[in-house]
């Protein structure tokens, strides 16, 4: 491997470019690639580092350079970074990526697709009932359950109750309780376990958390008592316990969904089919980051609001305000990176819809010219840009390579005497 040579740092006017400086260059070139390719894949670079006073081919080997300089800095480019500064010719191009976006709203019909129906005003305690803290119901036997009202549900309609529970004290044989559904399917941890929730199944009377899912079509909902129960030891109501039943949700439908609190229950319930990806912006052809902007106008009535969120990657997910730029450094390397916007509605009031208008977005950048022209003057000033550049990278990758623990024959972190 070639090492490291001090480069010049000084190069003033008065000073001689020869060949032995773009062969330190060259030799530089490479040792910094070989640092990077501690952190990273570096694509494949050509250097020439051989020269003699019987060749040399300067506006191609210059061109190459150049090009082998933008390689090394793109995963990163550190402060200091010295762009070319041509005479004949202009050193940035400058480019513009922007666009708007249509309106959107909530709509109010798709917001309570799958909404949680249960709510303080259809629940209830019966029996003993129970003692209710934030999402938690807090059952104690002898008798204690929680009742889903008759006025919950709609005649021959489909419903899924689901929720979670754990015995926290004493004996839990049974978990079933009167029901206005018929033909249920009733499931444990996944598991079908029953066709009645009436009739129920054997609990298994431990202290772990179990999912429970009870699926079934109301009937005509004529009788006085057509509500759902959940009653713990139903029919063995002698047997104390205590237990914990959260995440409780009752949605229209025959499929299972995340647990969302109720839209009664004042907290923000985002609606997930709103979480809506604006179309993906391609940056490639700014080549570097310039400056952005992003502007939007929003309809959020008390109750209600909008998230504006930006990724690189699709996954990680940052917040934007309207008015707002992105953290980006003037330079950074932008080539085959793709800007994600989404957007997230929510309200916790169903006669409210908030609504995102004029989306408009514009990223600013450059494009800076790597191929040189035959009788393209070079002057010490490109002498010092390629000599800088390479230090800078190359102290900051040395550095941080020393920096790492040695994981060899012994674990990171160990002392070795």
């Amino acid at each position: 491997m070639a090492e490291w040579i001090t480069p010049v740092l000084d190069w003033d006017s008065s000073k001689f470019y020869n060949v032995e400086d773009l062969n330190r260059v060259e030799n530089n070139t490479a040792v910094v690639a070989d640092l990077i390719s501690h952190f990273d894949t570096v694509p494949p670079i050509v250097t020439i580092a051989n020269r003699t006073m019987k060749r040399i081919e300067f506006a191609d080997s210059l061109t190459r350079i150049e090009s082998n300089q933008d390689v090394l800095r793109q995963r990163y480019t550190p402060d200091g970074w010295m762009h070319r500064v041509a005479e004949s010719d202009a050193p940035r191009v400058p480019q513009k990526v922007d666009g708007t976006f249509g309106d959107v709203r909530l709509d109010e019909v798709d917001l309570w697709e799958n909404r949680n129906l249960i709510n303080p005003l259809t629940t209830s305690g019966w029996s003993n009932g129970y003692r209710k803290v934030g999402n938690t119901y807090s059952l104690k036997g002898l008798m204690a359950g929680i009742r889903i009202v008759k006025e919950t549900f709609e005649p021959f309609t489909t419903y899924t109750i689901s929720f979670k529970i754990r015995k926290t004290s004493g004996s839990l044989y049974t978990l079933a309780g009167h029901s206005s559904l018929k033909n249920s399917s009733v499931f444990r941890d996944g598991v079908r376990i029953g066709s009645s929730w009436t009739n129920g199944a054997p609990y298994p009377n431990d202290n772990d958390v179990h999912s429970y899912v009870i699926i079934g079509t109301s009937g005509a909902l004529s009788g006085a008592d057509d509500a759902l129960y959940i009653q713990p030891n139903r029919n063995t109501y002698a047997d104390d316990y205590t237990a914990d039943i959260w995440d409780l949700q009752m949605i229209k439908g025959d499929t299972l969904a995340p647990w969302q609190p109720a839209p009664e229950d004042n907290i923000p319930w985002y609606h997930t089919t709103k979480t809506a990806n604006l179309a993906p912006i391609n940056l490639s052809s700014l080549d570097q980051y310039e400056s952005s902007l992003f502007e939007w106008e929003t309809d959020t009535p008390e109750g209600t609001g909008i998230i504006v969120e930006w990724s690189l990657d699709n996954q990680t997910w940052t917040p934007i305000q309207s008015g707002q730029s992105l953290p980006f450094r003037q330079g950074d390397w932008l080539t085959g990176k793709m800007l994600y916007l989404r957007q997230c509605l929510y309200t916790n009031d169903q006669t409210k819809t908030p609504a995102l208008r004029n989306f408009s977005y514009s990223v600013q950048g450059y494009q800076t010219k790597i191929e040189w022209q035959s009788n393209a003057p070079f002057d010490y000033t490109d002498a010092a840009r390629y000599e800088n550049n390479l230090a800078l990278l190359y102290f900051y990758y040395s550095g941080n390579l020393n920096a790492r623990p040695y994981c060899g024959m012994v674990s990171c972190g160990e002392e070795v005497i």
